[in-house]
């Protein structure tokens, strides 16, 4: 039947109302959600506010401690004042407990919201869909699935509405509605990546958390240690110093006569070249990275009034808990030139010479699996961590289960992490 011109404007008419009122609904349902959605998280966003102005407080005491600790190394090395440090750090690291905490309630607060205002942008965007299919039926006065599929190829939008031919007014409402609906897909993409980086936060501070729970752990271990040792006076610690100092002094003199002394031994014998396969040198950690107690020449170190670490302190856990027997593995290939056993009381290291004018050095092991003038392959195990005050080749200075590791270059100690992947 061919329509006249009167009877088709009455149906773009038609079509026109209920495309306003189509759009009408839209606009009160947005609102609607926009309100309901600022309802859902004011609680939250209270507890956001209250919980970053804890976060604040804390480090704020931490800054505190972290002065005293400055004021506290400044002066004379007694017993009192070195207790006066670890117990600063004791506080200082409870607090950092707190801290993070804290900030994985934080980012936990912050997932919710990210949630609600991503369920939000769905459902809105699910909507402008349905609208827009309904518009494009009413444009064609068919109810065929099949154009409901169009709108979804997005690169066929363009060229499917650049070929319609009809009323300008409703192709411009749906050409709005397409923009809205591209608008709230990027939205909605922005908030994904947003929640999805959220999620690797958390993973972090979880971490973080374990981590820093073991560092406490190691700070009372090291409070016990010194307690023990001095018998609390002020006498027995002199002398618990005088034994640490002397005990590191021994080690590094050993190590560094050795490092010339069997270089020069292994070119004699034309050895050097077993040194490494293929004459290059990597590292690998000499045991999992279970976080690091100890940095290199680090100032937070507690006997840094006794020496400067020439090394990194990686912590040793088993079960989520520090402990000793943790396997050590050869960082590189190399010689073993030094397998020194402590004993029950002093110190025991593991020495490697490796190619490049490099060595490592194992410290606190509790068991020695290798032998003096070995030849080791890189990942090979060449004894079991150690570290807990009165265990086997802990030593005097000790702040608890670890492995002391140190990496040489012509002798002289480089950051490790430097050389770590």
């Amino acid at each position: 039947m061919r329509l006249n011109n009167s009877h088709k404007w009455g149906i773009v008419v038609s079509i026109l109302v209920i495309a306003a009122g189509l759009m009408s609904v839209t606009r009160a349902q947005s609102v609607s959600s926009t309100n309901t959605s600022a309802i859902d998280t004011s609680d939250l966003e209270k507890q956001l506010q209250d919980k970053r102005k804890s976060i604040e407080d804390i480090q704020k005491k931490i800054e505190g401690y972290r002065k005293d600790i400055e004021r506290y190394q400044g002066k004379a090395l007694t017993l009192q004042n070195q207790l006066s440090v670890i117990r600063s750090r004791i506080e200082s690291a409870k607090l950092k407990i707190d801290e993070t905490q804290d900030t994985i309630d934080e980012n936990t607060l912050e997932r919710t919201v990210l949630d609600k205002k991503l369920a939000a942008t769905h459902a809105d965007l699910e909507h402008q869909k349905e609208m827009l299919a309904v518009l494009l039926r009413l444009y064609h006065r068919e109810d065929d699935p099949s154009i409901v599929e169009v709108f979804v190829r997005e690169s066929t939008i363009a060229s499917y509405f650049d070929a319609l031919e009809g009323n300008r007014q409703l192709e411009s409402t749906m050409n709005q509605t397409i923009t809205h609906i591209e608008e709230l897909l990027a939205t909605y993409q922005l908030e994904q990546s947003a929640l999805a980086q959220k999620h690797i936060d958390l993973q972090r501070l979880h971490a973080e958390l374990t981590d820093r729970r073991l560092a406490l752990t190691s700070e009372e271990i090291t409070q016990q240690n010194i307690l023990t040792q001095t018998r609390q006076t002020e006498k027995g610690f002199q002398t618990f110093l005088s034994k640490a100092r002397a005990e590191e002094l021994v080690a590094e003199q050993d190590v560094n006569k050795l490092e010339n002394t069997i270089r020069a031994k292994l070119k004699q014998k034309g050895l050097d070249s077993k040194l490494s396969p293929d004459g290059a040198v990597s590292f690998v950690w000499p045991v999992p990275n279970a976080g690091i107690a100890a940095y290199f020449h680090d100032p937070d170190y507690p006997y840094r009034n006794v020496f400067e670490h020439p090394a990194i302190d990686i912590r040793t856990v088993i079960g989520g808990k520090s402990s000793n027997g943790v396997p050590v593995r050869a960082a590189a290939s190399g010689y073993v030139a030094r397998a020194r056993d402590g004993g029950s009381k002093g110190y025991s290291y593991i020495m490697i010479i490796h190619n490049n004018q490099y060595s490592t050095v194992y410290g606190h092991v509790s068991r020695i699996d290798v032998n003096e003038d070995d030849f080791v392959t890189q990942g090979q195990v060449i004894g079991l961590s150690g570290g807990a005050p009165g265990t086997h080749g802990a030593g005097n200075l000790t702040t608890g289960p670890h492995l002391h590791f140190e990496v040489r270059k012509e002798g002289i100690p480089v950051n490790p992490l430097d050389y770590l992947p």
